[in-house]
């Protein structure tokens, strides 16, 4: 009975109390007023995403260049987005790696980076180096590519 409670007041647009110790004015403000703090923006995956301030939450949601404002799609939490001055060229820098998957930058002590440990603050000029690190050459030979005991790949993989 209690989570069928906790539902219904959600679905009317309730929003739950603060912790124990929050500011309630910091935790969930008004509807159309703004959070105090920023979020945010960092490059995860080759896209834009920021994460909802929020404690308890857990909600990240795409960017679009220069956007703002943004409007957490969880708790519906609005907070002003906040941009590294060299976004563009941090954006240009992560563009060279062929993979989206390894196009990814956390602004100098983002939460996620510190906690599992990856680069975080690093300049655009740090991010060439690095993709220039990580990255091979390749070149086109006469033979097919093969796979480890000679087979031909091709037609191989899905």
């Amino acid at each position: 009975m209690k989570l069928f409670s906790a539902l219904n007041s959600r679905l009317r647009g309730h929003r739950p109390a603060p912790p124990p110790g929050e500011d309630p004015t910091r935790w969930a403000p008004a509807p159309g007023q703004l959070a105090v703090d920023p979020v945010r923006a960092y490059v995860n995956h080759g896209r834009w995403v920021a994460d909802c301030i929020r404690p308890y939450c857990g909600g990240a949601e795409l960017l679009r260049p220069r956007q703002t404002v943004l409007q957490c799609g969880n708790c519906q939490l609005v907070a002003p987005v906040e941009w590294p001055p060299d976004a563009a060229e941090i954006w240009q820098a992560l563009a060279e790696r062929p993979v989206p998957q390894t196009r990814n930058w956390f602004p100098g002590g983002h939460p996620l980076a510190v906690r599992y440990g990856v680069p975080h603050g690093q300049t655009p000029t740090e991010l060439y180096a690095e993709t220039a690190e990580h990255s091979h050459e390749i070149t086109s030979g006469g033979a097919p590519a093969a796979l480890e005991g000679g087979t031909s790949w091709r037609g191989l993989l899905h």
